[in-house]
């Protein structure tokens, strides 16, 4: 279903501008934490290696053994810029093989409706058929909210939320475990 073949995805990071899109992408990809990133002008594209139980594989790494293999999921991650002027142009982008991560701020309820518009967007655009995992973002520094919950994401907008993640990018919260859940998700038929 999310790819063509097992070892090869798509990862579409959507959400409302400075909500650490950025941040996750480069965490996720085991490089430094830069406080006070500027945000993405339009879209960034960047791969992302994992073995197939999801650890972190390097680009030297990576690059030792280069071409298609059995042992490595490779993803590219597509950072969409969260500035309304973007969105339009980005659904251009999104189809029903890629997964999505909606990252969001933890907000006590303030986020919650531009959370809900992200992710209609996507159902809008694959017709319901992405498999969807919402990111909160800076768990560390803010406290879960607790207006969002995975019950809640299913019961609004059905089963193509797969997961309700906290992380931080900062002291790589939650890191490893996202990049688990992605190399498993990848690999479903």
């Amino acid at each position: 279903k999310h790819t063509a073949t097992p070892f090869v995805g798509k990862v579409v990071l959507g959400g409302t501008q400075e909500n650490g899109k950025t941040c996750l992408q480069r965490a996720l990809r085991g490089e430094e934490f830069i406080a006070g990133h500027k945000s993405t002008d339009g879209m960034s594209r960047e791969r992302l290696h994992l073995t197939l139980n999801g650890d972190f594989v390097s680009h030297p790494q990576r690059a030792q053994t280069p071409g298609p293999r059995e042992d490595v999921v490779d993803l590219t991650l597509w950072d969409m810029g969260g500035q309304p002027s973007y969105q339009h142009t980005h659904q251009m982008f999104f189809t029903p093989s890629a997964v999505y991560l909606v990252v969001t701020l933890p907000r006590q309820g303030g986020g919650i409706q531009e959370l809900d518009k992200w992710i209609e967007l996507v159902k809008r655009r694959t017709g319901g058929e992405a498999t969807v995992i919402v990111v909160s973002t800076w768990c560390q520094r803010f406290p879960p909210d607790k207006a969002v919950t995975l019950a809640e994401l299913r019961a609004k907008h059905g089963e193509m939320i797969r997961a309700l993640v906290a992380v931080d990018s900062q002291d790589r919260t939650g890191i490893p475990e996202l990049r688990t859940l992605l190399a498993t998700v990848v690999q479903e038929p």
